[in-house]
């Protein structure tokens, strides 16, 4: 199996301009709602500059919009070369290979739609423990 195979430019082009979108969707999300207080006990002082403000909140969550966007663009692209591998010996799968690929197409899903951030800040992912 090639694993240096570039996908169309196509693909690519279009992980581009969804990955910019997420990445401004995070920025602008951060930028608008950040500054709300997040708990009734421990509202918002307003005490952090503007600019300290950007840089801590709006610039990390942008990066992690834009690295999760990436990552399920990717874990999309390793799914279909890993199915375009396995349709001519579909039967003699394992069910390791098998939970890979879905995984990796959860993964796709999650990070591609904008899912994965909420479910990372959430704590929310499998095999953490629960926030309880």
């Amino acid at each position: 199996m090639d694993l240096i195979v570039w996908p169309h430019w196509t693909y690519i082009a279009l992980a581009g301009v969804a990955t910019a979108f997420q990445g401004w969707r995070g920025w602008h999300n951060q930028l608008v709602y950040g500054n709300k207080p997040r708990h009734q006990n421990t509202p918002y002082t307003g005490k952090q500059s503007y600019w300290s403000f950007v840089l801590s909140h709006c610039l990390a969550d942008a990066i992690l919009y834009v690295v999760s966007s990436v990552v399920g663009f990717a874990s999309f692209f390793l799914a279909y070369r890993g199915f375009d591998e396995m349709i001519p010996v579909m039967k003699d799968a394992s069910g390791g290979a098998v939970a890979l690929l879905v995984f990796l197409l959860a993964v796709g899903v999650l990070g591609v739609s904008g899912q994965l951030p909420w479910l990372i800040q959430q704590g929310k992912l499998p095999g953490l423990p629960s926030g309880k």
